[in-house]
């Protein structure tokens, strides 16, 4: 795991999910949550793959 941003506040928490495509259209699909929470930077934090991708981020501002 990644260690947290610094100067970053309290992290908030995004997910997708249902995303039957390749780890970059998930990685995508995370910084697009990410953007229009208005967050700076994002982390991974958990990712799994069972038929569909699911993935949580915790968003940094």
């Amino acid at each position: 795991m990644l260690p947290r941003p610094q100067n970053c506040s309290p992290p908030g928490v995004i997910t997708v999910s249902g995303v039957a495509a390749a780890p970059s259209d998930i990685r995508q699909a995370l910084s697009d949550k990410a953007d229009a929470k208005g967050a700076t930077a994002y982390r991974v934090i958990e990712a799994r793959n069972d038929g569909n991708f699911h993935a949580t981020a915790e968003i940094y501002k």
